[in-house]
């Protein structure tokens, strides 16, 4: 939903539509060779620190946006934070695909998509009142952090022919 929602708002951003879809690209291109370094030289970069961390950093940029925009303080730094906030939420649709893919019945992961392509039409709140889109990322994000802290299983490294839905794999930590 976020990665839909800041992409179909980038015309309503500070500056070039193009120039702004072209550094949204290039900086998330770049970034996705970052993250497979980092996931083969860091071990303990597991999905659950891939996506955790990353929703954290997008939902305070989004927030960061709000509050900016409640100002009237249009400037580079929002399309700055858009950027960022982008790459963050697409490091943890990264997390949130491996681990669907992973952990959720076929039924389930339809659903879902759906929902997420349907939430994804909320860009059009935004010729009401232009914060309406990072207003409700931003509390979404916040929302999806606390849950998936506490619900997210990590499936790194588990083999899945193993898992049992009702009783937790052995390879997982227990997440006390």
């Amino acid at each position: 939903m976020s990665a839909f929602a800041i992409d179909l708002n980038s015309p309503t951003l500070n500056g070039d539509f193009f120039m702004n879809q072209f550094l949204f690209a290039i900086v998330i291109m770049c970034s996705k060779f970052v993250l497979g370094i980092v996931d083969h030289l860091v071990p303990q970069f597991d999905r659950r620190m891939l996506h955790n961390y990353n929703q954290f950093i997008a939902a305070t940029c989004f927030g960061t946006i709000v509050i900016l925009m409640i100002f009237n303080y249009e400037s580079f730094i929002v399309l700055i934070l858009s950027i960022i906030g982008l790459v963050t939420t697409e490091y943890t649709w990264d997390a949130c695909y491996l681990c669907t893919v992973e952990s959720m019945p076929t039924g389930i992961r339809s659903t879902v998509l759906g929902i997420c392509s349907t939430m994804a039409r909320l860009v059009t709140l935004s010729t009401f009142w232009r914060p309406t889109v990072y207003t409700v990322l931003a509390i979404f994000g916040f929302i999806n952090f606390i849950l998936a802290l506490n619900f997210l299983p990590n499936t790194k490294g588990v083999n899945l022919a193993e898992i049992n839905l009702k009783q937790k794999p052995k390879n997982v930590p227990n997440e006390s």
